[in-house]
């Protein structure tokens, strides 16, 4: 790992410049309009779903520090006003430096996207006419794709249900949630009591990546389990899911972190190790087990590509485990 970071430090002419030796003069333009720059951010910014919006700060954030800004928008103006050779080479530095971190090819390459959006937006809207250019790292999504497994689940539910009834209420209509309807936590964590609608049986969510409303058929039995919810939070408008503060007139909505601490917690006391997308993939895995087609499982999911659901497939049935032993069992035949 270590040559690697030292290869593409070698390779980058871009030497790094701290904020403070950092001017506008490489793009006239930028120099001129630096209220130009806030626009267009503040228009990235506002184009975006709470959830995707978030996650583009905490990317923007750490690009912030990296860079030894006081302020983000700062770190941005700058990586735009650079030019192309010093942008990609300034990108290219922060990619060095994250591998040097250890953080995974994922969070590296979520990273230089989030900076590659603005900087496609720049060239949209004719501030620049260069492209940054830094690819990320080789990365195969949903490695593990099996989850707790059912017998797991219910243990999780056995311990949910000996907590105290407010408690308990809430976090059995959570898992509900995520089990049987395969929500995301965060998408958990932006609901609202107006977003269930008891008469059809259905809540209106956003969904991840998306910028509109759509109703999902909420299954009977974990609809009884919201009903069970609501009866002791009570009507009042506001998060659907809140913290369990003492005092119930301080209660905050219950963050996506929130969530996945609670499920985390949960399956410990069970005995079982259980994160809330584990929960999710054991909901897919489910619908493929119950013979469920790749195009139902996929409105199911909500992934927009199909290919995904293939990764799901392929890691539920162990297609490359059963070649092996049928290899295995070839050699034992002579």
């Amino acid at each position: 790992m270590e040559t690697i970071i030292q290869d593409i430090q070698n390779r980058s002419s871009v030497s790094f410049i701290p904020s403070s030796h950092l001017s506008f003069q490489d793009s006239p333009r930028l120099s001129d309009n630096r209220s130009e720059i806030n626009d267009l951010l503040e228009s990235f910014f506002s184009g975006l779903t709470p959830r995707t919006l978030q996650a583009y700060q905490r990317d923007i954030e750490d690009f912030r520090q990296f860079a030894e800004f006081a302020e983000a928008t700062q770190a941005l103006h700058h990586l735009i006003a650079f030019g192309s050779g010093r942008a990609n080479g300034l990108a290219l530095r922060y990619k060095a430096e994250m591998m040097n971190r250890n953080l995974s090819p994922s969070t590296i390459n979520r990273r230089l996207s989030s900076l590659r959006s603005v900087v496609k937006l720049a060239k949209t809207l004719g501030f620049i006419n260069w492209d940054l250019e830094i690819k990320g790292l080789n990365s195969k999504a949903y490695r593990d794709t099996r989850g707790p497994g059912q017998g797991g689940f219910k243990a999780v539910l056995t311990v949910a249900r000996a907590q105290s009834p407010e408690k308990a209420a809430r976090d059995i209509a959570i898992l509900s949630l995520c089990r049987y309807m395969g929500l995301r936590r965060g998408e958990v964590a932006s609901l609202n009591l107006k977003d269930i609608d008891f008469e059809r049986g259905v809540v209106f969510l956003i969904g991840k990546g998306r910028l509109e409303e759509e109703p999902l058929t909420i299954p009977r039995r974990t609809l009884e389990s919201i009903r069970k919810w609501i009866d002791i939070r009570g009507h009042h408008e506001g998060a659907l899911f809140s913290n369990m503060h003492h005092d119930p007139t301080v209660r905050d909505r219950l963050t996506g972190d929130g969530i996945y601490h609670l499920i985390v917690n949960l399956g410990k006391k069970a005995g079982v190790k259980l994160r809330p997308h584990g929960i999710r993939h054991l909901a897919i895995t489910s619908a493929l087990d119950a013979g469920v087609g790749i195009r139902e499982a996929q409105r199911f999911s909500r992934h927009s590509d199909p290919n995904v659901l293939m990764r799901y497939d392929d890691n539920r049935m162990d297609l490359a485990g059963k070649v092996a032993q049928q290899l295995e069992d070839l050699d034992s035949a002579v």
